[in-house]
């Protein structure tokens, strides 16, 4: 039986990287020993939280699980090497060894095609990393197609390497749950329009939020996400648009001169995140970069339309159950709230066009693409040798 490690540095991480690695480890223990024995690398100031405890487990610093270097990789890599056939960064991080057959996933390049929207000294070491582990992994996998040609172009060597797999989330969006997802706080009793994502340049928050502003339209915002890089010029934005008042339970809130509210909600339980969702009159989602939008995905499975930016990964996993705006052309957002407002009976269409299209980005499927790119990496080191 082969024996998987897959590297866990990214699993404490609120973000899409770390929501990514909890679905691969969660599909690859419930399939524990069918062909693949996964073995999960934790790093060593860190604790499992996944109830499996038959499954053996290795250990390593850091500092070791971030090498982004070829020189000393092998060092680097040794100590939880041992006994694997195979390894799987899942964040296209780790020692771009030369030993072990390696497949790495990328999630995206935006290090090399939007570095204005990372920390310089960030982008340098995910460009140092991704350059290494693309060029000695075996198989890389993207989420997406768009995704896959922006690869191809920051690496067009590793042409022949490179695979889709569509990510999965987590198993709670689309399961029926209590309405409210505000618990009773904020402005239950109004529409609200939902935001999800980290608050940075990259999620292109700002320019939505000024459009928002100038659309009049009449709903709250919420704004899910923890504070990211470069959150002055966001905060400037909000202060602009309203008066900053006191909210419930700790909530930063802002009131508009026409009474509309904004609130930051800060991290939120997924569980509390699938209620929001369930209660949104839609998820905006005007990101400038990503490999795949996984709040597209969680919206579509629970009901909710979707508003985000055409010529994305987002509008390649919504397809026909989005409605599309240009988070720069004025008045281009207010258009596309107001015709979901006007028309009930699309946006039931749509809604469940995105129900159903939800379903093809199943449990399933994802772990037959796992199984197909480690047999694939497998089958590239021994026709190398």
């Amino acid at each position: 039986m082969t024996r998987v490690g897959l590297s866990l540095l990214p699993i404490g991480n609120r973000s899409g990287t770390g929501f990514y690695a909890r679905q691969v480890l969660r599909i690859l223990l419930a399939r524990q020993g069918k062909e693949f024995r996964t073995v999960p690398i934790i790093p060593k100031d860190s604790t499992p939280d996944w109830d499996n405890p038959g499954t053996a487990i290795k250990t390593a610093s850091r500092y070791s699980l971030r090498w982004p270097f070829r020189f000393g990789s092998r060092l680097a890599s040794r100590g939880f090497l041992r006994g694997l056939d195979l390894l799987h960064y899942p964040n296209g991080i780790g020692p771009p060894q030369g030993t072990v057959p390696t497949v790495a996933t990328l999630h995206d390049v935006s290090p090399y095609l939007c570095p204005e929207t990372l920390p310089f000294s960030r982008a340098l070491f995910l460009r140092k990393m991704f350059s290494a582990t693309a060029a000695t992994a075996q198989v890389v996998l993207t989420d997406s197609h768009w995704q896959a040609e922006r690869v191809r172009k920051v690496f067009p060597h590793i042409a022949e390497k490179i695979r889709v797999l569509y990510p999965i989330s987590d198993p709670i969006f689309g399961r029926p749950g209590t309405p409210d997802g505000s618990g009773g706080r904020y402005s239950s009793d109004r529409r609200f329009v939902l935001m999800v994502g980290t608050l940075e340049p990259r999620k292109n928050i700002e320019s939505a939020l000024a459009e928002w502003g100038r659309s009049g339209f009449d709903a709250d915002l919420y704004l899910v996400g923890r504070w990211g890089w470069k959150r002055e010029p966001l905060l400037a934005r909000l202060n602009s648009l309203g008066r900053r008042i006191d909210g419930e339970g700790g909530i930063e809130a802002w009131e508009l001169e026409d009474g509309r509210r904004i609130y930051r909600l800060g991290f939120v339980s997924k569980e509390r995140l699938a209620a929001l969702y369930r209660r949104a009159f839609c998820l905006l989602y005007p990101s400038k970069f990503e490999g795949f939008g996984l709040p597209v995905l969680e919206a579509m499975k629970s009901a909710c339309p979707i508003v985000t930016r055409p010529e994305s990964a987002m509008a390649e996993v919504a397809g026909k159950a989005g409605w599309y705006f240009d988070p720069e052309k004025p008045g281009s957002l207010s258009e596309a709230l107001v015709s979901i407002l006007k028309d009930p009976q699309e946006r039931l269409n749509r809604v469940a066009v995105g129900e159903a299209r939800a379903g093809l980005f199943n449990d399933d499927s994802f772990y037959d693409g796992l199984c197909a790119a480690y047999r694939k990496a497998l089958e590239n080191t021994t026709s190398s040798r």
